[in-house]
């Protein structure tokens, strides 16, 4: 079976088939108390439970800040992509592009 490919009804039904009456290999052992803390801990971390910010706000000093960063990195995106617009338009109009097009 490749990756993407899909199974058709017939070799779903005959795989099923095939494993029907068996137990899965985790079925009535037991995990140490150790082995379940390790288990939690790495639950936690991978859920954000240890970020610096959890719990934590923002000031409204850093916040103004914040967003007055963001509205400076936003109007050199917009001055850039303008420029490369006009840019684009001169070079089909020198071009004669939209000619050679149609």
């Amino acid at each position: 079976m490749r990756k993407g490919s899909k199974m058709t009804e017939e070799a779903k039904r005959k795989m099923s088939k095939s494993r029907m009456g068996e137990s899965p290999w985790n079925k009535g052992k037991k995990l140490t108390e150790e082995h379940k803390r390790k288990l939690s801990e790495n639950h936690r971390t991978k859920r954000g439970c240890s970020s610096p910010m959890k719990g934590k706000h923002y000031s409204e000093e850093v916040r103004k800040k914040n967003s007055e960063a963001q509205k400076k990195e936003c109007l050199i995106l917009k001055k850039e992509k303008s420029f490369l617009q006009i840019e684009l338009l001169q070079d089909i109009k020198e071009k004669n592009i939209l000619k050679n097009l149609f």
